[in-house]
């Protein structure tokens, strides 16, 4: 799916890369997490094959010479530092967001510093749409066989109209996973059930801390020390937990929430054990 995804931003992800060379801060923006995540992905291995080192800083770190930073603009507290250090030293900024309006509502000193050129991923087109929810099922072999004579019909209205409800990622992927498992009537509640108390330990972590295949076991090592019903899970159980969640579409491969935090949330405090619940004091913290 993300093959598909790049194909269809090819240009934009080029536009700002293009921009991002002769200037030295921009702000992209996309109500699509999917679409945001993979165009910063392919924009930071176009500027990685230039020399340029990758930073995704959350707090303020110290700068290094002809790199790119990548920053969520929400993180207020960091903005003026580092738009002031374009002022002294070779580096890049790629500000990102879902939320377009966050730029009305930034400080008057950073807002001096901030270039103004602001470039926006377009949400996909209906016939987009569709298009990658079949790429997606042509992939999984087993459910291909099971939809394809229906695929046109039934799958392809529900399509329709989920597209002029919710034309995210996402939103496709709730879809994929109501016919991938026979869920009569999607609903987040329904996915939530087929969890255990792993896969909802890492979703809640997803909100606290992004996380990648990579560093998934670290991180919910050190999120879950203090659960001693979860401290001695097995790194095989954790790694498998965190593919079965993101093949469903809860988490991106970027490991970001796909869901909404509340209605997660709300499933756990009345459904789940109460050291489960204490991990939300946690992420608090």
């Amino acid at each position: 799916m993300k093959t598909i995804i790049k194909n269809i931003y090819s240009k934009d992800i080029q536009l700002i890369y293009n921009t991002l060379n002769i200037n030295t801060n921009i702000f992209i923006y996309s109500l699509d997490i999917y679409i945001l995540e993979i165009a910063i992905d392919e924009i930071s291995k176009k500027f990685k094959s230039d020399g340029y080192l990758i930073y995704k800083p959350s707090t303020k770190i110290d700068i290094e010479e002809k790199s790119l930073y990548i920053i969520d603009i929400n993180n207020r507290n960091i903005l003026y530092y580092y738009l002031e250090m374009c002022n002294k030293v070779n580096i890049k900024i790629l500000f990102f967001s879902r939320l377009f309006t966050i730029v009305d509502n930034l400080e008057k000193r950073v807002k001096s510093r901030f270039s103004n050129i602001i470039l926006v991923l377009d949400k996909l087109t209906r016939e987009q749409y569709i298009d990658i929810y079949k790429y997606k099922v042509s992939k999984d072999i087993n459910m291909y066989k099971k939809l394809e004579y229906s695929l046109e019909e039934n799958i392809v209205k529900l399509l329709h109209r989920q597209y002029d409800i919710n034309p995210t990622i996402s939103s496709l992927l709730n879809i994929y996973l109501k016919f991938k498992y026979d869920i009569p009537e999607y609903r987040l509640i329904d996915t939530l059930k087929y969890l255990n108390n792993v896969h909802l330990s890492i979703l809640i972590l997803c909100h606290h801390t992004k996380i990648i295949y990579f560093n998934v076991v670290s991180e919910y090592k050190k999120f879950i020390n203090r659960i001693k019903e979860l401290k001695n899970t097995k790194n095989k159980e954790i790694l498998n937990c965190y593919e079965e969640i993101t093949d469903m579409g809860l988490i991106s491969e970027k490991g970001s929430l796909l869901i909404d935090f509340n209605d997660l949330k709300n499933f756990i405090c009345s459904n789940s054990p109460q050291y489960l619940k204490k991990l939300f004091t946690y992420i608090q913290l």
